[in-house]
């Protein structure tokens, strides 16, 4: 049926997201969560990157596919960086709360980003792993003051319970002017 007989989607947009971070901080758990709903307690390293879709429906007959890129954790020193970032809308730069050195490495992950793109995206710092709080090695404060001075949005999720994940992309559509900004 075409869209003149009232079926269909008026605008399809895309959006690519780059999720960036140290090796085993949850990246590819994250996307999994997120895209499939599922989690796995085996840990596969991501060489190079991994790349998913997923479409959303949004209100109005508007739809949006989103392409996430999923880079590895010893990308940072690849050739190829420069082309997984290419055209980004969203970065996420992704660490574990109980590894302080995953956090610390964000500044190092979000220098390279802003020497390869003359705009830097939207960029989010998530902090993984959420469910054994109890094991936080990363103060809160510290990711405060990172956040802050670095202009960027702060989120903790779950990927082994879904906590956060809902949260993360919902607010992403409400932060993002361009979705939004159909003709």
């Amino acid at each position: 049926m075409s869209d003149s007989d009232g079926e269909g989607v008026d605008v399809e947009k895309q959006v690519k997201i780059v999720i960036l971070g140290e090796t085993n901080v949850g990246k590819t758990s994250l996307v999994k969560r997120y895209c499939y709903d599922e989690f796995s307690r085996y840990y596969t390293q991501t060489v190079g990157a991994d790349f998913y879709l997923k479409r959303l429906a949004l209100p109005g007959r508007h739809e949006v596919t989103i392409r996430i890129s999923d880079v590895g954790g010893f990308e940072f020193k690849g050739s190829m960086l420069p082309n997984y970032l290419f055209n980004t809308d969203i970065i996420i730069l992704m660490y574990d709360i109980t590894n302080s050195v995953s956090f610390e490495y964000l500044m190092v992950w979000l220098n390279e980003v802003t020497k390869i793109l003359e705009k830097r995206p939207m960029v989010a710092v998530v902090g993984g792993k959420c469910d054994v709080e109890h094991h936080r090695n990363v103060k809160s404060v510290d990711v405060k003051r990172f956040v802050e001075n670095q202009k960027v949005y702060s989120f903790l999720v779950s990927s082994k319970t879904g906590e956060g994940v809902s949260k993360l992309t919902t607010v992403f559509w409400n932060w993002w002017p361009p979705i939004w900004a159909y003709p």
